[in-house]
């Protein structure tokens, strides 16, 4: 069904009460098949309506035809507290290839937590944002080709994450959402051992400005689905690390730079 001369706010009205599960009727505007002006909603055919009935809702299609704009959209009953979009949440696993040390750490699984607006930008993207929340990792590392190094990663995230999605629904397990979204993060260092002795890093050593996680990609929406997204990093240098003496230096020669690859796994999980 497609709507014409009806305000951004009817359409999100709109979208709330579809995002439920209910029905929709259409009630037609009696003797007319145009509405002044092209106001009220539109049927493909050209025929205008009065209102819509979803569920239990009516939501007013009535334009005012003697200021020449849509009239006010009214709700019955009111819609207490609309949703901002649609959940979308995932267990996420990330995997991270660290260039200089030519080591995986394995991250996870976490979660993302993540919400698609009604309303399109000027694009026709939805906007997308979300929670990311992962979990501490042990990482065992080989430096300088010979010298074992265990430490503790974490993936602090910095606000929340933002973005944009184009939402494909159609029914089969294929349903998807094509996500643009950057998460920011701060690598944190701790519990670091230098073949088995304790180096005291302290409890605030971590990069020096936040990591930017781009998820660029099809990500299925069907609970269960398993998708697949990878990144690349730069792991800007640290501060703060170190409690009788300047780490930073060390830290950053041993794992800053460029050409860190990701590879996000994402499972969809069922609607709560």
């Amino acid at each position: 069904m497609g709507f014409s001369g009806i305000s951004r706010m009817a359409l999100a009205a709109l979208a709330v009460v579809l995002a439920a599960g209910v029905g929709v009727v259409a009630v037609p505007a009696r003797g007319r098949t145009a509405a002044p002006g092209g106001l009220g909603c539109a049927l493909p055919g050209g025929e205008h309506l009065d209102v819509l009935r979803a569920g239990q809702a009516t939501i007013s299609c009535t334009a005012n035809a003697g200021e020449g704009t849509p009239g006010a959209v009214d709700i019955t009953p009111a819609i207490a507290d609309p949703p901002p979009g649609l959940p979308y949440n995932f267990d996420l696993t990330v995997t991270t290839r660290l260039a200089k040390l030519n080591s995986d750490v394995v991250i996870g699984p976490g979660s993302f937590k993540s919400v698609i607006g009604f309303l399109p930008g000027p694009d026709g993207r939805l906007p997308l944002t979300g929670d990311l929340s992962l979990p501490p990792a042990q990482a065992y590392l080989v430096v300088f080709r010979f010298m074992p190094v265990t430490s503790t990663l974490t993936l602090a995230p910095v606000g929340q994450a933002t973005g944009s999605a184009v939402l494909t629904i159609d029914g089969t397990p294929n349903a998807n959402a094509d996500i643009d979204v950057v998460l920011r993060v701060d690598l944190k260092l701790s519990e670091v051992l230098q073949d088995g002795v304790a180096l005291h890093v302290g409890g605030s050593c971590r990069t020096a400005t936040p990591i930017d996680i781009r998820l660029k990609g099809k990500v299925l929406v069907v609970p269960g689905s398993v998708s697949t997204l990878t990144s690349t990093i730069t792991i800007p240098p640290f501060t703060g690390c170190g409690t009788t003496e300047d780490l930073d230096p060390l830290i950053t020669g041993l794992v800053s730079g460029p050409g860190n690859q990701l590879t996000n796994r994402l499972v969809t999980r069922p609607p709560v």
